[in-house]
Parts: C-alpha cells; structure tokens; sequence
C-alpha cells in the first residue's frame, strides 16, 4: 500500500496483484456494514474464504454505494 498527493488530495494505492472479493452493502439497512462483516467472518469460519490478510478495505462511494473488499487466497463459489 502506497500514499500519494495528487491535486492537493491523498490518494492510496492498493496493490493490483492481489485478489479480492467484493460483498456489495445494502445501503438501505442501517446495520448493513456489521451485517456483511459478520457474513464475511462466517464465510471464512466455514471455509468458503480464505482471507490474505494483508489489505482489506471499504469503499464509499458519493452515490451511496458501499464494498467492502476483502484480500483472499482463495474463495469458493456458492
């Protein structure tokens, strides 16, 4: 992970070589970030995840949006 100044605004990098998986957060529910960690958190307990640990992060976005990305090794689909 890198910190950058471009324009004035600081800006992180995350490295493009690692893998993630996306769980969209619905935007209506006021509990909806705790919601999809504890859904990621069964994930990984169940073994569908593999987590990387290194960088997980989430992403807001002006329309409302929010991901929450999380570095993995490996992910099974459902």
């Amino acid at each position: 992970m890198q910190l950058k100044k471009i324009m004035g605004k600081l800006l992180i990098e995350i490295p493009s070589n690692t893998k993630y998986k996306v769980f969209q957060v619905d935007k209506t529910d006021e509990q909806s970030i705790f919601k999809t960690w504890c859904k990621i958190w069964k994930q990984e307990e169940t073994g569908l995840i593999e987590r990387a640990y290194t960088y997980d992060f989430e992403k807001y976005s002006p329309n409302g949006e929010i991901e929450i990305h999380i570095a993995i090794k490996y992910w099974q689909t459902m």
